[in-house]
C-alpha cells in the first residue's frame, strides 16, 4: 500500500529529506551542528551585514592536487567581518538567500592547515538550501552565480559561534572559519520548469485551477468545484520538459511546488514561501516513501500534478485530508547519503 501525505505531511517529509541528503556520519558539514540533520540553521541577524569582496588578507588555494584543494592562510589575524574572494565568477543563475545549492567545498578553521570537512575528499557535494547552513554562507554567496568559485571567511557570529562551536570538528565558539566553494548548480524561489515545456494535459482536463503558466511560478492551486476526492495516489504530467529523466531510488530531485488540501483549508507553496521555512527550491529523495516517488522517470523541466488521497494515519499516525500538488522538476543530483 502506498504512503499518503497531506500538505502538513508534505512539510514533514521535506524536512526529513533535507536531513537525509545533507548528513554524513563521518564528516562535519557547514551546518549549525555536526550535520545538517541534527539542528536548525543558526539564527540570522535582523539586518543583513556588510560583506566585503576582497582578495587582500584572504586565504588562497594551496598548490597541489586540484581534486583535493586546501586553503593556505596569510600571516596575521582573521578579518572581523564577512568577506568573500572571487576566484571565478559564475555565469549561471543568481544565488539568493533562499537558494538551494549543489556545491563542493572545503572548510578550515582560520589558520589551520587541516580541513575539518571536504566534499572533495568525501565525494559528497552539498545539496541543500542555504537557509539550512550557518548564516555566513547565505550572506556571502547571495548575488553571485552558479558556476562560480569563491573563498569565504565567516567570523564566529555567522559560523558556529551561536551554537557554541563544534567540538567534534575542532571548531571553537570564537573561531573564524573559511571555505573554498564551487557552486555547481542552484535554484531559488523564482525557479521554474521550462517555459517551452510541451503541454500534454490541457488546463481544462485538470481537476484543479492553477495560477501560473508553465515556465512561471505557481501562485495558487485550487480544486475545481464538484471534483470528487481521489481514492488513489496519481501523477499527471501537465507540461513535459526536455531534460534527462529523473533516476530511480536514491536520487535527489530538486523541485518547487504548490499544494492545497481538497477542501482548501491547508496550503503550501515554495514559490511564495508558505510557510516561510519552506520558501525556495527543495530537495526530495526518490524511493524514500513520499508522494514525490511519483516523479521517477519524469523529464527535468516538467510540471506535474500529484493527486493524494485522504489518509487515516496508518502506522505513522498522521491523519491527513486529500490534496493536490503542482510540482516543477528543476533538476537532480547525487544519490542521497
Amino acid at each position: 500500500m502506498r504512503p499518503r501525505f497531506s500538505a502538513a505531511a508534505l512539510a514533514a517529509s521535506l524536512a526529513l529529506t533535507l536531513a537525509a541528503c545533507s548528513s554524513d556520519d563521518s564528516t562535519e558539514s557547514p551546518s549549525a551542528s555536526a550535520s545538517a540533520s541534527e539542528a536548525a540553521p543558526t539564527e540570522a541577524p535582523t539586518e543583513a551585514p556588510e560583506v566585503v569582496e576582497t582578495d587582500e588578507g584572504m586565504p588562497t588555494l594551496g598548490e597541489g592536487d586540484d581534486d583535493n584543494p586546501v586553503l593556505e592562510f596569510p600571516d596575521g589575524d582573521a578579518p572581523s567581518g564577512l568577506q568573500i574572494s572571487v576566484i571565478e565568477e559564475g555565469k549561471g543563475e543568481e544565488i539568493t538567500p533562499d537558494s538551494l545549492v549543489v556545491a563542493d567545498y572545503v572548510g578550515q578553521v582560520w589558520g589551520n592547515d587541516e580541513p575539518f570537512d571536504s566534499s572533495f575528499v568525501n565525494s559528497s557535494p552539498l545539496q541543500i538550501p542555504l537557509s539550512q547552513l550557518v548564516t555566513g554562507w547565505g550572506y556571502t554567496l547571495s548575488g553571485h552565480h552558479v558556476g562560480g568559485k569563491y573563498i569565504i571567511s565567516l567570523p564566529a557570529d555567522y559560523g558556529y559561534g551561536p551554537t557554541g562551536g563544534n567540538d567534534s570538528a575542532g571548531i571553537g565558539a570564537d573561531d573564524t572559519i573559511a571555505f573554498y566553494v564551487e557552486i555547481e548548480d542552484g535554484w531559488s524561489s523564482a525557479s521554474t520548469g521550462e517555459a517551452g515545456a510541451k503541454v500534454v494535459t490541457p488546463a481544462e482536463d485538470l481537476p484543479v485551477a492553477i495560477e501560473g503558466e508553465p515556465g512561471e511560478p505557481v501562485t495558487s492551486v485550487s480544486v475545481n468545484e464538484g471534483e470528487s476526492e481521489p481514492k488513489e495516489l496519481g501523477a499527471t504530467v501537465i507540461a513535459e520538459g526536455t531534460g534527462d529523466k529523473v533516476p530511480g531510488d536514491g536520487s535527489t530531485v530538486f523541485i518547487n511546488y504548490a499544494a492545497t488540501s481538497w477542501d482548501g483549508e491547508l496550503s503550501e507553496n515554495s514559490w511564495t514561501g508558505e510557510p516561510e521555512e519552506l520558501a525556495g527550491a527543495q530537495p526530495v529523495v526518490i524511493g524514500s516513501g513520499t508522494v514525490f516517488d511519483e516523479l521517477k522517470d519524469v523529464p527535468v523541466g516538467s510540471r506535474v500534478l500529484l493527486i493524494i488521497p485522504e489518509s487515516d494515519g496508518g502506522e505513522e499516525n498522521v491523519s491527513s485530508p486529500a490534496m493536490a500538488a503542482v510540482v516543477d522538476v528543476l533538476g537532480f543530483g547525487e544519490a542521497a547519503s
